[in-house]
């Protein structure tokens, strides 16, 4: 059962939410699901996100195009489990 979701809003910060993924797949407890929204307008590395998998950990990689944080906020809760 997952204890938490983690939802990451981004924006043309890929290096940031890389290093998010990094620091969260460094984790030991795995209960819960990592949620990554993206909204930027160019195509992003959807691959590169996910070089973290982590297969007792669920991912999430949603895509949308109206920006703002609180949206993005949204459409991740709406995601999770």
């Amino acid at each position: 059962m997952l204890k938490a979701s983690v939802i990451i809003p981004s924006y043309d910060r890929q290096m940031i939410a890389l290093e998010t993924l990094g620091h969260l797949n460094d984790q030991t407890e795995t209960k819960f699901e990592v949620i990554v929204v993206d909204q930027t307008a160019k195509k992003s590395k959807k691959l590169e996100l996910f070089q973290f998998k982590n297969p007792s950990m669920g991912y999430k990689y949603v895509r949308i195009k109206e920006i703002g944080l609180p949206n993005a906020r949204n459409v991740g809760v709406n995601y999770a489990n």
